[in-house]
């Protein structure tokens, strides 16, 4: 299953950081919600296990479940933005759990 938002490296740290500004959205809306502030903290830890071209650990890998935050506790969805901001994390979680070696090319599972 290739991805149609990540086709590479450089796709995926756009979308990580476009859905970083999402949560912070999000959060600033809804302080308390606890959905956004555990999406917020695996965001950053992708984005802080994949600076400067660090490839994560398989162990990190395995320790992202925004994919499955996401069908736990927003699907369904209704609201497009919502579900753009979904389906970006869940293709975040996708690229990060795969890490293709080649950073040019999408994540292959």
């Amino acid at each position: 299953m290739a991805s149609d938002v990540i086709q590479s490296r450089a796709d995926f740290h756009r979308v990580l950081q476009e859905a970083m500004k999402q949560v912070g959205d999000r959060i600033r809306k809804q302080p308390k919600l606890q959905l956004w502030e555990e999406i917020e903290f695996q965001l950053d830890a992708m984005w802080r296990w994949t600076q400067n071209d660090r490839t994560p650990t398989e162990d990190e890998r395995k320790q992202i479940s925004i994919g499955l935050i996401v069908i736990r506790d927003m699907e369904p969805i209704d609201d497009p933005d919502d579900q753009a901001f979904a389906t970006n994390l869940h293709e975040l979680n996708y690229y990060f759990d795969e890490w293709p070696d080649d950073p040019n090319v999408a994540a292959e599972g």
